[in-house]
């Protein structure tokens, strides 16, 4: 970090950030992100009298913008099209992202503990992220646990795929490489039992399916987030609002924790 009360430079912070933001491949989520990201490190380096101010809290820095692009989700032959093309073991990961909205870092951290198929809800307690290249738990996305209906059509194929591929215990350390290790019965793992990789699934799984099931899911989007929004998108996203699930059945509004 440098000298003991390093001086702070915004300017020096403005001059990198269209870095990132021009980088090709680079969402402007994952540039809001590592932002996000940059300004807590820093932000602990204030409080460890490294740095007498952060240089991101200065006016003149401005987080990059959200992408304004409008998310078009997938109809439900679309979505039962990419599912059918997906191996086995993974084709539930489209029940539980389009039934129940999650992302994808959610669904390959749900654990058999967060079903409760009696109370027909989803507990979304945490999810699999990726910090300096290496695996952690964290909680869910905008750091909040929360609870999802879980509709029958949901449930049921979760009953199957747990059938078919065993829940595996899995231990990662907890919100970063160092931190306490956390030990959880994933239901979705790889052929082997360990963790599904996203980049590994969405190259060698996901993208393959898209392209198999082109016939019915014309232009699909090359990205998760469709899927997620297919519930949010068909019908009110506010409490009591209903859902829509793949198979036209209809589930309660999201419930926070």
């Amino acid at each position: 970090m440098g000298a003991h009360n390093a001086r702070h430079d915004p300017a020096g912070t403005r001059e990198r950030r269209p870095i990132h933001q021009a980088k090709p491949g680079v969402s402007s989520s994952y540039a809001r992100t590592v932002c996000a990201d940059v300004r807590s490190v820093l932000s602990a380096a204030v409080d460890d009298e490294l740095l007498i101010r952060n240089p991101c809290s200065a006016k003149s820095v401005r987080a990059p913008k959200a992408d304004s692009s409008r998310v078009v989700p997938w109809t439900p032959v679309q979505v039962l099209g990419v599912r059918a093309a997906l191996e086995e073991r993974y084709r539930a990961t489209v029940d539980v992202g389009a039934g129940c909205g999650l992302c994808q870092g959610e669904v390959f951290g749900l654990a058999e503990g967060a079903l409760d198929f009696e109370g027909q809800t989803l507990h979304v307690v945490r999810q699999i992220k990726h910090v300096e290249g290496k695996p952690v738990f964290a909680l869910p996305k905008c750091e909040k646990e929360r609870d999802v209906p879980l509709p029958d059509s949901v449930a049921g194929a979760l009953k199957a795929h747990m059938g078919i591929c065993k829940p595996v215990e899995v231990t990662l350390p907890w919100g970063t490489p160092e931190g306490p290790k956390v030990t959880a019965r994933l239901l979705f793992t790889n052929p082997g039992g360990g963790i599904v990789w996203r980049s590994n699934f969405n190259a060698h799984d996901w993208e393959p399916a898209l392209g198999s099931a082109s016939d019915t899911g014309q232009g699909l989007s090359r990205i998760w987030k469709p899927l997620e929004f297919l519930n949010s998108a068909l019908a009110g996203r506010g409490p009591g609002n209903p859902r829509v699930t793949p198979d036209g059945g209809v589930l309660g509004g999201m419930r926070g924790r």
